[in-house]
């Protein structure tokens, strides 16, 4: 996904997929003041050039990962 954004692009490993070097965590999402407002953030994030969300379902007894899923409609894992 190319964007309009000032924020730069690095390869994502060896996939030939380009992130946003700079990203979004996701624990302070579980903290905002209601679903509304981290789905906002989420929103902001995406339209400013955000392509990178890092999240973990022990964020806020996994209401973060919830949230960030439902502003963005992306489900994601980590794996190591």
């Amino acid at each position: 996904m190319q964007t309009d954004s000032s924020i730069p692009l690095k390869n994502f490993g060896k996939t030939g997929v380009r992130i946003s070097a700079l990203g979004l965590g996701g624990h302070h999402l579980g903290a905002a003041q209601d679903e509304r407002t981290a789905i906002s953030i989420v929103h902001r994030a995406l339209e400013g050039g955000v392509t990178f969300f890092d999240c973990c379902w022990e964020y806020n007894r996994g209401k973060s990962e919830d949230w960030l899923g439902k502003g963005s409609r992306v489900l994601a894992t980590k794996c190591f």
